[in-house]
């Protein structure tokens, strides 16, 4: 079992190290210090021990299904599970509770481990900070003596001078969530810092930079350390990792270079909360969430329950009839409904967008078929335009309880709103597709003539509802649809859909001027637009696509104006860039998702595919202030691509979260969601991302996908229909040094070392090649210009010898200013060119199997497959690069057995290995 605990275990998952203005008296005075993360929304608080705890115990966290204990020597973890029956483990403490009724509840037992200060100044006592009003009393027994009056709450608590110049502090973060800095004032060494861990199995650093740590209960996954430095209110990156000293002792080893007068701090993501949300019996359906500046969560989606989990006074507390919109608002973590009411008619209504204005009223925007939707008198459509589906959008007021106004939006046909962006001044911005000859257009917008069979419509309604402030069509000669729409500081209106058109208007300098797919024979290209802000001029437009099916249905904008856009692509030749994480999409597996990033003049920054040999998609991207893009989607992919630690395949559809690395060219994380049946995102609107935080809605069919103790619905109740599943996540904002995409090849026939890496066009400097010795030091290889682009350097000498060392390398870059970024470290493994040649993996395998090998140039190689009894399974070439390919192989209807495989190069070197099928 491998579970991830990071959301309760608390104590790995921030760690940093940040240096002060003086060595100890600044960083144990009660003032803390600015550039610290703080959640000022957070209901995890430290309570004092006044004898209520075991004596060792100075402060104890009381949370749901778990105890954090801070001690003077360190802090101890309990991890609590229900039981059946007694079992046995490292320090396992059992405790049954007896209910009102005097039957007695299931058994529990608590794993209880360590994490102790090795090496720390000794009689060190924490302190509590920042008070909480109020206090709490235990008065246990008839004995006053033996009560625990006036208890105090912290929300932080501080070891001082811990270390010679560290100081450790713990605090409060999201539900249910409690984490650590550590605080090292100028001069101290950050080597100092250790922790020895007590009653787990073992402990190790993971290939990716996280830390396993092996306990009976599983195995707890903690992201590999992300260090920065706060620079003018700025966060720099400063290279770190996790370094084991024994299998039970590990500390933090800084390999970048930094200013040892300003701060460090690490923060990873993090799993924080997850609820179901829906009724007792029907399908209900979650579409698209948001956030307020309090940190409440919203959930808009729609229901076929007369039971929905209304709350009392809404607007519209009763069932409307067939399919209704529903929108929440949920405490921060999911834990309580602040209120939730239907919006509906008699007939259907699908939610598809929702967002909030700056004084937190919820927008709602979809489309429907009841003639008695409540639009609003004064509205801009308070009436049915007598079409079989016509979109909608609804205002309410910041309590749930009224309308400040709602209207419809459509024609006499079929009108359909996929997505919503509001303004913090209240204008709402809609796109989808509409049929209507008759749908709502303005004098002066960029298109009032129908195109085809069907185009996409940008429209944007004034803030009381009232009027369209522009709205217009977009689309060629066939069906044209907006899937997703967000829009910038200058009220540019960003769309990315699908187009099944040949003549789609583009733009001149277009990235791809033509449609990539065969009409007739295939359906659509993604595509991105944008429009003016008063709708009358399409400023940019292009296709993206490949010679099959692509479609785009999530969009998002940086801060510098760089576009990402996400979708499906079913093209084998979908636009790709070099470096890229994958490069094209396995068409015979149903598609891949993809993400792409064009920069505000529309050129493709970088692009790539993301899926296994099944079906991918993605809904939703966001990014963060370093430039990572978060991707929402689903796989039915056995190998979908997942980071060390991330939960494996479930089943059917399993939701993902993948955050990419801010260059495009490698994954930072990437982790499944699931559980027995189907688990799917449906819209651009299912994930929001606001600094460090994410809220994703699921629709799931799996009783068994992952929530947490103290969320609203823990349980679910209606078998295996359709349920809304909200979860939140934490995430790093790692900045990218200098350095990026660097990738290193070893060559097959020569057995060299081959290392590529970007230089940034407005970072002039020096990149310098450096290569690790056996004793750790680092020497300089190679010295190069800074000049723009990809830089190349081959090792010419190195791995000519077989030797059993591997060797380390990585980029160390000198801007022009002098200061100094270090890229990832890679290892290269000396090997035979029989090694190079070929090889596989897993093996033995009963399912997908990678062949893998590495060409000295561009060539073709001949594979074949034989049985041991001479049957050919396989006979093919491939066209592969130089450097390194892959094949991948699923074996799971072979025969048990052992078969050869066998690859010729077109240069005649010929490569044989066994692959065993159990």
């Amino acid at each position: 079992m491998n579970v991830r605990w990071s959301h309760c275990l608390l104590l790995i998952s921030v760690m940093g190290f940040i240096p002060l203005q003086s060595p100890v008296e600044q960083a144990s005075s009660p003032a803390s210090p600015e550039g610290l993360h703080r959640y000022p929304e957070s209901q995890v608080y430290f309570e004092e021990n006044k004898g209520q705890y075991a004596p060792e115990v100075r402060f104890q966290v009381p949370l749901l299904l778990q105890q954090v204990r801070l001690m003077d020597t360190g802090a101890s973890i309990a991890l609590i599970r229900e039981t059946p029956q007694p079992q046995t483990g490292p320090r396992q403490e059992r405790f049954r509770n007896v209910s009102w009724m005097n039957e007695p509840d299931p058994a529990f037992e608590a794993l209880v481990w360590n994490l102790y200060f090795a090496g720390a100044n000794e009689h060190i006592i924490p302190e509590g900070r920042e008070p909480v009003s109020g206090y709490v009393n235990y008065l246990t027994g008839n004995d006053p003596d033996r009560w625990a009056t006036h208890v105090n709450r912290f929300r932080e608590v501080w070891y001082p001078n811990l270390w010679s110049g560290i100081d450790l502090r713990y605090y409060g973060a999201a539900e249910q969530s409690v984490k650590y800095d550590l605080i090292v004032s100028p001069g101290a060494d950050p080597s100092q810092v250790r922790f020895r861990a007590a009653g787990i199995i073992s402990l190790a650093p993971a290939p990716d930079g996280s830390l396993h740590i092996h306990t009976a209960y599983g195995t707890v996954t903690e992201a590999q350390p992300y260090v920065y430095q706060l620079i003018n209110g700025a966060e720099h990156p400063v290279a770190a990792d996790y370094v084991q000293h024994d299998s039970l002792s590990f500390g933090i080893s800084i390999r970048g270079g930094y200013d040892k007068t300003r701060a460090l701090i690490i923060d990873p993501l993090t799993f924080t909360w997850a609820s179901f949300f829906h009724s007792s019996l029907s399908d209900d359906y979650v579409m698209a969430v948001a956030r307020d500046k309090d940190e409440h969560v919203y959930i808009a989606g729609y229901t076929q329950s007369l039971t929905f989990p209304v709350t009392p006074g809404v607007y519209q507390p009763a069932y409307g009839g067939n399919i209704d919109a529903f929108v929440s608002k949920l405490m921060p973590g999911g834990s309580t409904p602040v209120f939730v009411t239907y919006l509906g008619g008699t007939d259907w209504e699908l939610a598809y967008g929702l967002g909030l204005n700056a004084w937190d009223e919820p927008y709602v925007a979809g489309f429907c078929r009841s003639s008695d939707f409540p639009a609003t008198q004064g509205s801009l459509q308070p009436v049915s335009g007598g079409g079989l589906s016509e979109g909608f959008l609804a205002r309410l007021t910041a309590d749930g309880t009224g309308l400040v106004y709602a209207t419809y939006l459509g024609g006499n046909n079929r009108d359909y709103i996929y997505d919503l962006w509001v303004a913090s001044s209240g204008e709402a911005y809609l796109t989808g597709n509409t049929l209507s000859p008759d749908f709502p257009l303005t004098a002066g917008a960029y298109s009032t003539v129908a195109g085809g069979n069907g185009d996409v419509f940008v429209s944007k309604i004034a803030a009381d509802g009232g009027s369209l402030l522009y709205s217009t069509l977009y689309g060629g000669n066939s069906f044209d649809i907006g899937n997703a729409i967000t829009v910038d500081a200058a009220g540019i209106a960003h769309i990315g859909g699908s187009s099944g058109s040949a003549n789609l208007p583009v733009t001149t300098g277009a990235w791809q001027s033509a449609a990539g797919f065969t009409p007739l024979l295939t359906q659509e290209d993604a595509f991105y637009a944008r429009f003016s802000a008063t709708g009358n001029a399409l400023l940019y437009a292009t296709y993206l696509g490949g010679s099959d099916s692509d479609g785009c249905y999530g969009i998002c904008l940086d801060a510098a104006g760089g576009v990402y856009l996400t979708g499906t692509t079913y093209s084998t030749n979908f636009p790709v860039s070099a470096l890229t994480i994958q490069t094209g999409a396995n068409a015979a597996g149903g598609g891949d998702a993809f993400v792409t990033k064009f920069d505000p003049a529309g050129s493709m920054v970088y692009s790539t595919c993301l899926g296994g040999t099944q079906a991918d998609y993605a809904k939703s991207v966001r990014v963060n202030a370093a430039g990572e893009a978060v991707i929402l989607g689903a796989t039915s992919s056995v190998n979908f691509p997942v980071t060390s630690g991330s939960a494996s395949y479930a089943a059917m559809y399993d939701g993902f979260v993948a955050v990419l690395e801010a260059n495009g060219y490698a994954l930072k994380y990437s982790q499944l969601y699931g559980g027995t049946y189907n688990d799917y995102p449906r819209t651009n609107g299912a994930l929001f991302m606001r600094d460090s935080r994410i809220t994703a809605g699921v629709t799931t069919h799996s009783a068994n996908i992952p929530v947490t103790a103290g969320s609203y619905q823990t349980t679910k109740t209606n078998g295996t229909a359709d349920a809304p599943w909200i979860v939140g996540l934490e995430m790093s904002t790692v900045l990218a040094v200098q350095p990026v995409a660097f990738s290193l090849v070893t060559e097959a026939q020569t057995r060299q070392i081959k290392l590529t890496w970007l230089v940034s066009p407005d970072a002039p400097g020096v990149s310098v090649v450096e290569r690790r010795s056996l004793d750790e030091s680092w020497t300089a290889i190679a010295r190069m210009p800074g000049s723009a682009g990809e830089h190349t350097y081959t090792w010419l000498d190195d791995l000519q010898q077989q030797s059993i060392q591997p060797r380390w390398y990585r980029i160390v870059w000198h801007d022009a200013s002098g200061e100094v970024s270090y890229s990832e470290i890679l290892e290269a493994h000396p090997m035979s060119p029989a090694q190079a040649g070929l090889s596989m993996y897993p093996n033995p395998a009963a399912g997908p199997v990678t062949l893998a090998g590495t060409s000295a140039r561009a060539q073709e190689v001949s594979l074949e497959i034989i049985s041991v009894s001479g049957s050919r399974l396989l006979q093919t070439k491939v066209s592969v690069p130089a450097g390194s390919w892959t094949y991948l192989l699923d074996t799971h209807t072979w025969e048990t057995g052992v078969y050869l495989v066998r690859a010729r190069y077109t240069d005649g070197s010929t490569f044989v290995q066994k692959l065993s099928v159990p």
